[in-house]
């Protein structure tokens, strides 16, 4: 993990791989793998991931407004190829707490 995390908005960004790529442009769709954390509100347990059985990772398009807000200022600021686990404040984002997510595009 880098040793700085990234806080804006009531979400708070720990590069866990920083990304060799550009950062997404209004706009431009991206793909992402996410994984949710904080069943029963233990953030340590797994609740979905886009890499579970049966499960894909998603793709929306920067700044149209079709995410909920958490995601974008999640993924909208990191470079292509990063990881980063997302950590939102509570009543943010569709209760979930705490979020892994993998940019590509």
């Amino acid at each position: 993990m880098l040793a700085y995390p990234i806080r804006a908005m009531g979400v708070e960004k720990d590069l866990l791989k920083a990304g060799t790529g550009p950062k997404p442009v209004a706009g431009q769709n991206v793909t992402v793998h996410c994984t949710g954390f904080g069943k029963n509100g233990d953030l340590t347990k797994k609740f979905w991931s886009t890499k579970d059985p049966g499960q894909k990772p998603f793709s929306f398009q920067i700044g149209k407004g079709n995410v909920i807000k958490a995601i974008y200022l999640s993924v909208g600021f990191l470079h292509l190829d990063c990881i980063a686990q997302v950590a939102q404040s509570i009543g943010f984002c569709s209760g979930i707490r705490s979020s892994i997510f993998a940019v590509s595009y």
